[in-house]
């Protein structure tokens, strides 16, 4: 699929703080400091993902690695995004010099549950910032970015919505979508989405094993890795073949809508 470029920082107007773009944004912090970003979810491998010094202004950056893969697991990095999410939202940040910089990206990786909410309580904690003041409000702003701000990051910011809001995949896609017209989640993360609506978001029990909705997901899924190159290769080229057709027919609406106005 052509690449597709879309160098802007897009606010989630339902989450005030919550934002999406694509690397470039991410690898721009002059672009970051305007609109006040103090943490960021990079959604994308380790190799890829940006690195800040504390001159950046990035007080924590977390890297969830998934690739853009219908066969990748989905849905078992979510809850780790989502309370990581709300934890740096409700970062109390009040004007002042800017603590020390926080990579996080190694710590987190992997994390359980216990951990993320330790870490929540943390994030939570009132945090000096130099822009504070200025930017209106008290509360962290969260970057979600992957390459191009469109399946995996926006594959995300749709799950938060869908936790935060209490809604189907449909009802989240279109309220994202508003704001961010690109944001098109491949067949596989569509498909993980709706099956984390159903797990009521939440794949794991309170005794910390999995529901059997994403255990029988998981299974269906390592069949498939587990085939032959040809089974696996024809799954994941419908997937990119399904993206770039409904990314196309998005593209094509828009143009219209502009044409027309």
């Amino acid at each position: 699929m052509e690449e597709l470029k879309s160098h802007t920082i897009t606010p989630i107007s339902a989450i005030p703080g919550l934002y999406i773009s694509d690397i470039h944004v991410a690898r721009t912090p002059s672009l970051l400091k305007a609109h006040g970003i103090s943490h960021v979810l990079s959604v994308t491998r380790k190799p890829f993902a940006p690195r800040y010094t504390p001159s950046d202004g990035i007080l924590s950056h977390l890297v969830v690695e998934i690739d853009d893969d219908p066969l990748e697991d989905l849905v078992g990095r979510l809850e780790e995004s989502c309370d990581w999410i709300d934890g740096a939202l409700s970062t109390n940040l009040v004007p002042g010099p800017m603590n020390a910089h926080v990579d996080n990206s190694d710590e987190c990786e992997g994390m359980g549950e216990k951990e993320i909410k330790e870490g929540d309580a943390i994030q939570s904690a009132t945090t000096s910032y130099p822009d504070a003041e200025s930017r209106g409000n008290r509360g962290g702003r969260v970057l979600i970015h992957c390459l191009q701000g469109i399946s995996r990051s926006g594959a995300v910011v749709t799950a938060f919505l869908m936790r935060r809001l209490s809604l189907d995949y449909d009802a989240a896609l279109e309220m994202a979508r508003r704001d961010r017209d690109l944001i098109t989640p491949n067949m596989g993360f569509v498909e993980q989405l709706r099956l984390w609506h159903t797990l009521n978001y939440e794949h794991l029990k309170e005794d910390g094993t999995e529901k059997q909705g994403y255990t029988e997901w998981r299974k269906k899924r390592d069949g498939l890795a587990k085939g032959s190159d040809e089974v696996r290769n024809r799954e994941r080229a419908k997937g990119m073949a399904s993206l770039a057709a409904r990314f196309g027919a998005r593209r094509l609406k828009w143009s219209e809508d502009m044409e027309g106005r």
